[in-house]
């Protein structure tokens, strides 16, 4: 993986703090180092991509994907798992799941073997295709009235050794698994898949309203193509997906091809769920990407003709969809933004399987992403910041830009921003947290009534130290939302930065921690220490009330929430003075059970004996707190 800087500009950027009609984005190693409008951008040399024209997205994230090229996840050779990562990173995909089919134990096992070698090399598995990420395990625990296309003669009742041995051999790379919950003995095997971390799905089944009900409450999360092989949905009995449609607990899969789905009903189900509910998958079988001819899919025999993978009976069996079409198709039917597709596409199920370093273009992020036009025509695919697919010459229209440019020694020239097709929300405004503003922060540190929050802050430099970076507090911010505390810790504890981190802009934060943990070198160790200050902060009234200390800690848990949904593996230690204690009682469940809370004082505690009394006290809480951030990694 090349080191050297690359810099893509020109594009409308979707970010998850909205549109950059005319953004850079640069890369190294792998990552996204800074996402910025061109009037900010300063070029630092390396090479520079002319995307002007076309729209930046998060890779396309694919968790149902059997096959592509004329090979087939079940083919269980390296070979044939590479020909499926290069034909869908040809349309966009980043990253998939391989999917596994109704079959015997032992030719799931060979396919497991497989596809977990290739998870397990990660990048280097197929440098000009997409990443293999994981396994999903569809079958053979299935209702046979259901089945579609999965064979009839393997869908078995759960075999808690034949799963177990699965289990270990997939040796964490089986991400998702579809089942039936009305079988005997599902609810056991939902357990026992949810102990090892798997995202289990509905899927293939002929379950009622009650026993899809049951399966959401025992920890089913997912649904496999909604609408397809599973009951219709009966104004008097609304059967399983009536509960799939409105439980917001649940992910639903969706095939949008035209062929799985009428366009109405994918209207339907984005607007019972939302773009926050949806996943759009392909399905796609071997044929996906190869044209018309016949194909093998679990012993099968498919046909494919006019866009329609059959069996010989006319069942569908899986799809030829691509996900730039499958977006682009949601994107007509339904007339979502850019950000609900990036969200359908990608987001979503990132945050599903836990991949906070994919499905977003911020700063930290895996540099993996698509450039498309406005029609979502694929012009350029990028893994790892490496160009796996570049659309080529004879293909694209004349208007389009070529891709990529030459490196250039000074500069880059960018045109007026594109104008957008689409209306699209203007962009959240961003205070200036970058290392200018940090001498004018600390001489106002310097005025005597905010000088015990200078000490603070020197106490806890002290303790935690960090010779790369400079901490930053504002206390004109005030209120909650100003003190965050970041620190960074290494697996073995020992701390290796620290600053105060002061945005009323959940995004902006979000985007500062990745920077410090990017400066300070670490991976994936990432804890706040979140300090509550019930008020509001003024120059001539420190210490004085300002309106309800319950909705300031409100306010700050808003921020907080945001926070967590944008950095969703984070951890929080809560610290908190006695006044701010009854305000916690009003924050969101949600929140407080990601939060290690720990009762504590702050110098702005009037109330308490003043700050140099209690300077060993300070510096002891700081040391619990430190202690409790080791006992959580």
């Amino acid at each position: 993986m090349s080191e050297s800087l690359i810099t893509v500009a020109g594009a409308r950027i979707v970010t998850p703090g909205g549109i950059l009609e005319d953004g850079v984005v640069m890369l190294a190693g792998g990552r996204i180092r800074a996402v910025e409008r061109t009037q900010n951008f300063v070029l630092l040399g390396g090479t520079v991509i002319d995307a002007t024209g076309l729209t930046l997205l998060p890779g396309f994230l694919d968790v149902h994907v059997h096959g592509g090229g004329g090979a087939d996840a079940m083919d269980a050779s390296p070979a044939a798992l590479r020909t499926i990562c290069r034909t869908h990173a040809a349309h966009g995909t980043t990253g998939l799941l391989l999917t596994t089919i109704t079959q015997s134990q032992e030719s799931i096992g060979a396919a497991l073997v497989a596809a977990r070698d290739a998870v397990r090399q990660g990048v280097s598995f197929c440098p000009d295709g997409a990443t293999p990420l994981g396994i999903h395990l569809e079958g053979p625990y299935l209702c046979s009235a259901r089945a579609g296309a999965q064979p009839r003669e393997f869908i078995r009742d759960y075999e808690a050794g034949e799963f177990a041995q699965w289990l270990e051999i997939a040796d964490g790379t089986l991400k998702l698994m579809t089942l039936a919950p009305e079988r005997p003995s599902a609810d056991a095997l939902i357990a026992r898949a949810r102990a090892a971390g798997v995202v289990v799905s509905i899927g293939h089944t002929d379950a009622d309203t009650a026993q899809t009900m049951a399966a959401l409450d025992a920890g089913v999360s997912h649904a496999t193509h909604l609408f397809n092989a599973m009951p219709p949905l009966h104004h008097r009995l609304p059967g399983p997906i009536a509960p799939l449609l409105t439980d917001t607990r649940v992910l639903a899969e969706i095939i949008a091809d035209g062929h799985h789905l009428a366009p109405e009903v994918v209207r339907l189900v984005v607007s019972a769920k939302g773009a926050g509910g949806v996943a759009l998958i392909t399905d796609a079988m071997a044929g996906a990407g190869a044209g018309e001819g016949t194909y093998s899919l679990g012993g099968h025999s498919v046909t494919v003709t006019d866009g329609r993978a059959t069996l010989a009976d006319g069942t569908l069996a899986g799809s030829v969809l691509t996900m730039d079409r499958a977006a682009a198709n949601v994107r007509s039917w339904s007339g979502m933004g850019w950000e609900a597709i990036v969200r359908m596409t990608s987001t979503n199920v990132a945050d599903e399987m836990g991949w906070e370093e994919k499905g977003r273009i911020v700063p930290g992020a895996d540099a993996d992403f698509v450039l498309v036009d406005d029609a979502l025509t694929v012009y350029a695919t990028y893994v790892a910041g490496q160009c796996v697919y570049h659309r080529s010459e004879a293909a694209a229209e004349e208007t389009a830009p070529a891709l990529p440019t030459p490196a250039l020694e000074g500069g880059v020239a960018v045109p007026p921003p594109l104008a957008s097709p689409l209306p699209t929300p203007p962009s959240p405004k961003r205070r200036d947290l970058g290392m200018g503003s940090i001498a004018a922060r600390l001489k106002r540190l310097e005025e005597p009534h905010i000088r015990p929050l200078t000490d603070f802050v020197g106490a806890l430099r002290d303790e935690v130290s960090d010779p790369k970076g400079v901490p930053w507090f504002d206390p004109a911010d005030g209120g909650t939302d100003a003190q965050i505390l970041l620190l960074l810790e290494t697996p073995g504890g020992r701390g290796a930065g620290s600053g105060f981190v002061s945005s009323n802009n959940p995004d902006s934060t979000a985007r500062n921690l990745w920077e410090m943990r990017e400066a300070s070198g670490l991976k994936r160790e990432q804890t706040l220490i979140w300090n509550i200050v019930p008020w509001y902060v003024g120059e001539e009234d420190w210490g004085r009330t300002r309106g309800s200390r319950e909705d300031e800690v409100a306010k700050g848990a808003k921020h907080l929430e945001r926070l967590l949904g944008l950095l969703p593996h984070l951890r929080v230690v809560v610290t908190m003075g006695v006044m701010a204690r009854a305000g916690w009682q009003h924050v969101p469940s949600s929140v407080a059970a990601r939060c290690q809370v720990m009762h504590t004082w702050h110098p702005s505690d009037q109330s308490l004996t003043p700050y140099p009394e209690r300077r060993e006290e300070l510096l002891q809480t700081l040391k619990d707190a430190r202690y409790a951030l080791k006992r959580a990694h």
